[in-house]
């Protein structure tokens, strides 16, 4: 839940519930509600005010974004639990494209056949791919899109 403007911690606080419990906010329970607002109240919020992430005004009861808050979404990886991460499958790639040149290096059939180029070009098409499919899917699952969060 990004927003350019100051949330309630009631309205926050609802939403987090809501998806944590993968249920529609107007399904959230008051006692699912309460819990993540005690933990968002007492620790939570406080501790990202102190470090400049949120302007948290316990008072009034609102959060507001910092500028700051931009810069900590490049060490956020979120990974849906029937997914692997984006790092681990270019590992693969690199050890399957490694494979591959040693294969076809020692002249192992069928990779023997594919002249060097064509294994280079194979090689740059598949982390070129790769890398449009990851763009394409991180500006899917950016924090604070519209809807529901990344699973």
């Amino acid at each position: 839940m990004r927003e350019d403007r100051e949330v309630s911690l009631r309205e926050l606080s609802m939403q987090l519930a809501a998806w944590e419990n993968d249920v529609h906010r107007d399904a959230v329970t008051h006692k699912q509600r309460m819990r993540v607002y005690t933990a968002l109240r007492q620790s939570h919020l406080p501790k990202l005010d102190e470090n400049d992430v949120v302007e948290f005004d316990s008072s009034a009861g609102v959060i507001e974004l910092t500028d700051d808050a931009s810069e900590l979404e490049v060490y956020l990886d979120v990974v849906p639990h029937d997914e692997i991460p984006w790092s681990t499958y270019y590992l693969g790639l690199g050890n399957i494209c490694a494979g591959a040149v040693v294969l076809s290096w020692v002249e192992i059939f069928p990779l023997s056949a594919f002249p060097e180029l064509g294994l280079a070009a194979l090689v740059t098409a598949l982390f070129v791919g790769s890398a449009i499919a990851h763009r394409y899917y991180e500006r899917q699952n950016r924090l604070g899109s519209a809807g529901e969060p990344p699973a």
